[in-house]
């Protein structure tokens, strides 16, 4: 077949050069020279092209053979060494390992208190006995001492660079423990939620006066804008009262001689009239309490024409007054920042840092604003710190750094920025009477002591007895008036001697009695770089 098309593909090479002669012939028939040359010229170029043909044929035809076996060459330079010392094909290794949380209970469920023993996830694999470990091992870590953990096994939770155990811990009740962990993170995700949708008005009254100085009860938030404006009448207030809760104000209206002062299903009547004294319509305002997404600011103004992301829920309060016009303008946008976890002021430096999920922040004070490069990831610097912790203080009794999350708390050793040896341990075998999963804990630069917070309650701790004070815990607005009902943080600011409440994307200043006037506010605005 090879040889046909051979013979066919000359055949049409010479039927085209003797055609290309041809008509070089006749076109230089006067001038011999140039005769030759050509002729000369077509026939190379027939040669080759019989060549190439040739060539590609025997190609074709010994592609299939084998030569004979060369002579062995020289043995290469040896590979570099690879940076893991794991086999990929080996038992468990390449596979996916179920992930192991680790406790310090072993198999005869005594609680093991070893410096070398430290609680968490599991690290696979590792090597003992020269064998390297993709799940829990049972044998004895050391031939001199009894195999506590036969039964169900232990492993490393952090290794030597020969990849040896360094730290271990018991695979007892590991199953437990990992569903403790996600419970805690499920706890964690659930309370963010709430704090992002129950955060807002949580009630509204009114105050009525003589004066404008007419102050709103106690935890109330006075909205400065008269109602009777310029309308001869009584100074009547509207008092907001700000926080989290599980019920809140989500909706508002008024209510007139056409309603017939009914306020519709589901509104309470607020029982003073709006134009009281002022000669105006007789009118009432209607409320009504969500379980969630409250209404989160009212504004009092003069304008029918509300800012942006506020709605008019009033007609004009003051008509028939011959005062100025009122209107009511509500929001329901809430942020859904949840700037910072938690924080603190560090006792080696002065300085303050803000952490939320794996990153921490450095507060600069002279600029004020976060510290350039930032955020970075905690375990570049806090070496045996988790991630989503969730209280951190630098303890004044002994000048260490403590960090909280869940039930266990760790020991920092600020010298060599990692957790002491035998950490984390349980809040309650250490501090007595605080609750697990706090909110933040600090001591107070206004009378030295220690106070945990978790929701609405606080614990002033005794140091000495390392127990809480008889009476405790007590609820924070009770002690702080205006104090929001759960927090994320609370520290005293060395820069300027404040004490200072963040929860969510804002923050308030507190002094001996309650929240100063004015707060919340932003915390980007004083804090900024944080979001």
């Amino acid at each position: 077949m090879v040889v046909k098309k051979m013979i066919l593909t000359l055949i049409l090479i010479v039927l085209i050069l003797s055609i290309g002669v041809y008509v070089i012939y006749r076109k230089l028939n006067s001038n011999f020279m140039f005769q030759v040359i050509a002729a000369w010229y077509i026939l190379i170029i027939e040669l080759n092209l019989i060549n190439i043909l040739f060539t590609f044929y025997n190609y074709k035809k010994s592609i299939e053979k084998v030569g004979i076996k060369g002579l062995k060459g020289d043995m290469g330079d040896r590979g570099k060494v690879g940076k893991s010392f794991t086999c990929s094909q080996c038992g468990l290794a390449g596979k996916k390992l179920k992930t192991v949380y680790s406790t310090n209970v072993n198999d005869y469920g005594k609680k093991v208190d070893n410096p070398n023993v430290k609680t968490g996830k599991c690290i696979f694999p590792f090597i003992h006995n020269d064998e390297l470990q993709y799940k829990c091992s049972k044998e004895s870590r050391n031939s001199d001492e009894p195999n506590d953990s036969s039964k169900f096994g232990w492993c490393a939770t952090s290794i030597n660079e020969d990849n040896t155990f360094k730290t271990y811990g018991y695979c007892t009740f590991s199953d437990l423990n990992e569903q403790k962990r996600r419970a805690e993170e499920q706890r964690r995700k659930k309370k963010k939620e709430y704090i992002l949708s129950n955060t807002g008005v949580l009630d509204l009254k009114m105050t009525i006066g003589n004066r404008s100085s007419v102050k709103c009860p106690e935890g109330y938030q006075k909205i400065p804008k008269d109602l009777n404006d310029q309308s001869g009448g009584k100074y009547i207030y509207l008092c907001k009262k700000m926080g989290i809760g599980s019920s809140g104000i989500g909706e508002l209206n008024t209510v007139s001689n056409e309603d017939n002062y009914e306020c519709a299903d589901g509104f309470r009547q607020i029982p003073i009239n709006l134009n009281q004294g002022s000669g105006g319509n007789k009118l009432f305002l209607c409320k009504k309490k969500f379980k969630k997404n409250f209404i989160t600011d009212i504004k009092v103004q003069n304008e029918q024409e509300c800012p942006p992301d506020y709605t008019l829920v009033s007609k004009n309060i003051n008509e028939g007054s011959g005062g100025k016009p009122v209107y009511l303008c509500t929001s329901n946008k809430r942020s859904s920042v949840m700037a910072v976890d938690t924080g603190f002021t560090w006792g080696v430096n002065k300085k303050t840092y803000f952490f939320k999920d794996d990153e921490y922040w450095l507060y600069d004070d002279r600029k004020q604003a976060v510290s350039s490069n930032y955020p970075k990831k905690i375990s570049d610097y806090w070496n045996d710190i988790p991630n989503n912790i969730d209280a951190v203080f630098t303890w004044k009794k002994d000048d260490s750094t403590y960090f909280f999350k869940g039930d266990n708390f760790w020991k920092f050793n600020d010298k060599l920025l990692k957790a002491y040896p035998g950490y984390p341990k349980k809040i309650r075998d250490v501090w007595k009477g605080i609750p697990n999963n706090i909110d933040s804990v600090f001591t107070w630069g206004e009378d030295g002591k220690t106070y945990f917070f978790k929701g609405k309650l606080y614990y002033r701790f005794n140091d000495n007895t390392m127990s809480i004070y008889k009476g405790f815990p007590k609820f924070t607005n009770r002690r702080w008036s205006g104090f929001p009902n759960s927090i994320n943080m609370i520290f005293t600011y060395k820069y300027d001697n404040k004490t200072y409440v963040i929860r969510g994307d804002k923050y308030w200043i507190i002094d001996n009695k309650s929240i100063l006037d004015g707060y919340p506010q932003k915390l980007n605005i004083k804090f900024r770089g944080l979001y």
